[in-house]
Order: structure tokens, then sequence, then C-alpha cells
């Protein structure tokens, strides 16, 4: 089965993100978005995290892309990992998102994507200004 993608964020970045990933290479099946609000108490974020987390592992394996390490979402979730279906990348960003999108209906191992899409990540990160020379 083809890996089911959670974008679990404050706020409303992992909303966002999903509108903006999907205006570039359309709709998705199979990806979610989760934010976590002020306003929420953190029994009623849990629940909401741990009843997308079921829905979706029961389809098949998840990816979960957290906003930023030792955050909320990121610590609810390192909390509640699958084992063996489950697997957590922090720090997402629009391009790491695009390549999980175009790459979650080709890779079937959830731990695989993972590692693909860190690593897009990490190379969408750069110091413009050296790496321009200017």
């Amino acid at each position: 089965m083809k890996p089911r993608i959670l974008i679990f964020s404050h706020g409303g970045l992992a909303e966002e993100l999903l509108k903006v990933a999907y205006d570039i290479t359309g709709k998705k099946s199979g990806v979610e978005a989760l934010g976590v609000y002020r306003c929420q108490s953190a029994e009623s974020v849990k629940s909401r995290f741990s009843e997308t987390v079921e829905r979706l592992v029961r389809e098949g394996s998840l990816l979960v892309l957290t906003d930023m390490l030792g955050g909320t979402p990121s610590n609810i979730t390192m909390r509640n990992l699958v084992s063996g279906r489950m697997e957590v990348v922090s720090g997402v960003n629009l391009p790491m998102l695009i390549v999980a999108l175009q790459k979650k209906d080709t890779v079937s191992d959830v731990k695989e994507l993972a590692s693909v899409v860190s690593r897009a990540g990490r190379r969408s990160c750069i110091d413009c200004r050296k790496e321009m020379g200017v």
C-alpha cells in the first residue's frame, strides 16, 4: 500500500502548506493537515491526532511531517509512534512537501519515503548570498 502523509504543525501552517503544494502538484489522496491552536486543550489536540493517525495507519503506512523538532506537534507524534508503520520527519517546508506528494505513489516503503523527503528538505535550505557568490 502507498504511504499516507500527515502534516502536523502549529497554527494553520500545515493547512496552508498543503494548499500551496496542491496548487503546484494537484490534489493527492491520502494526505491530511492538522494544526495545533492555542485555544485547544492538550487533550483535544492529542485526541484529534490519535483519531487521525489511527484512521490513516489502518489504511497503510504513515509519514508525519512536523514543523519543528521539540514543538508540540513533534512531541505528540514521537510519543505516539506506531512501530513499523509510521515515520516522522521534522522541519517541514514546501520543497520537501512537494517531493513527498510526488513520490508517495511510487515509493511503497515509508522509511524510504522519509529518507527521500528529509534529503529534499535539507537540499532546499540554502544560504543564497553564499551560493550565488554575491
